[in-house]
């Protein structure tokens, strides 16, 4: 999901500190992707990230915020950089968490030739083992997400484990007890699996023509 951190700009003081230390500074408002958690899922294809990036700034107009700050990761990250690129007279700033940059022939070329930094070779090394050992889901998800989401939608139980095992090899440091398991699962259960999953391959259409 898309969390969105907004600064209101309905007094003439922001973004300075409010006048009193018990006003809030900023004001938070945190939708989810549609198709995800309580956000109704798209009726037909062709609603990307750029789709929902429109669909954000337009509730941030509805909310009287002329101005704001936009925070994502995942999946939010390809709508903030829409959001930002379309909207440049709103957005003030845009802090994202997964913001990846792949290594291009130059660089692989330096890396075979061991020209490369400890950093640089992290980079390469932990995109590598992503790719060619955790990306699968993305990769039925972007290119078969109807197949899929028929046999998850008949198998809560089995849309939970899929759930989990992508999130227990992606989060480190963090416990999975049955009741996360559910609850994680139960916020991409409510809108069905097929609308998050079409949202890979929307991802696709929109994003991966631009990498290198």
């Amino acid at each position: 999901m898309a969390g969105q951190l907004q600064r209101s700009q309905r007094d003439s003081r922001w973004p300075h500190q409010p006048a009193h230390a018990s006003s809030p500074a900023f004001h938070v408002v945190a939708p989810s992707i549609p198709g995800f958690a309580f956000s109704p899922a798209p009726r037909k294809p062709g609603w990307g990230a750029r789709e929902t990036g429109h669909a954000f700034h337009a509730l941030m107009q509805q909310l009287n915020y002329t101005k704001y700050v936009i925070q994502g990761g995942d999946l939010g990250a390809f709508v903030l950089q829409f959001m930002a690129a379309d909207n440049p007279d709103a957005v003030v700033s845009v802090l994202s968490n997964f913001w990846i940059i792949p290594p291009n022939a130059t660089d692989l070329q330096r890396s075979s030739e061991n020209l490369t930094t400890a950093d640089e070779n992290a980079h390469i090394a932990t995109l590598n083992y992503f790719s060619t050992q955790l990306a699968g889901y993305f990769f039925i998800q972007d290119s078969k997400p109807l197949q899929l989401a028929i046999g998850m939608t008949d198998s809560p139980v089995g849309f939970a484990m899929w759930i989990y095992s992508l999130m227990a090899e992606s989060v480190d440091h963090y416990e999975w007890t049955p009741e996360r398991i559910i609850t994680w699962s139960m916020m991409y259960y409510i809108q069905g699996p097929y609308g998050g999953m079409r949202f890979y391959k929307e991802i696709r259409r929109e994003v991966w023509p631009h990498f290198p």
